[in-house]
Order: structure tokens, then C-alpha cells, then sequence
């Protein structure tokens, strides 16, 4: 995977899944897709953004959950607070 390619980490798709007690079957019957297409995405870690937005409102989650860019650190918790 080259620098910089953004992909939905399995990991924190999984993560998200079990914080909103859900199952991969009942989220794709939730997106109305078809179970192997969230699997593929799982798998694979890409997928539009339209789908991205729509799996996000069904997790209660942002994009910047799902998403990591391969070759950068992980992004920082908390901005530092302006005064």
C-alpha cells in the first residue's frame, strides 16, 4: 500500500462494531447492502465515501474512526485549546 492511501482499519471497524453491539450481518441489513459487500470493505479497507458517510451514521461515528492513512502517525487526540 503506498504512503498516504487512506483505508478503513479492520481493527477499529471491529471496535465499532462491538461498541455499538452490533454484528457485520445486522449493519450491512441496516445499509441495505448485501453482507459480502461489508465484508469486502472490512477486508479490503476501501469503499466510496458516499458508503462511508452512510456506514458512519449507523456506527455513531466519524469517518476519522474508521479511516487511517498508511506511512503517517496517528492524528492527535485534542487539538490544544485557543485562547
Amino acid at each position: 500500500m503506498e504512503t498516504g492511501q487512506l483505508r478503513v482499519d479492520a481493527n477499529r471497524f471491529e471496535l465499532i462494531l462491538k461498541r455499538e453491539k452490533m454484528n457485520m450481518a445486522e449493519l450491512a441489513e441496516k445499509a441495505q447492502m448485501h453482507y459480502n459487500g461489508v465484508l469486502r470493505i472490512k477486508r479490503t479497507g476501501r469503499t466510496s465515501l458516499e458508503t462511508l458517510a452512510l456506514l458512519c451514521s449507523i456506527l455513531n461515528c466519524h469517518p476519522f474512526d474508521l479511516l487511517v492513512a498508511d506511512g503517517y502517525p496517528e492524528p492527535f487526540c485534542l487539538a490544544p485549546v485557543s485562547h
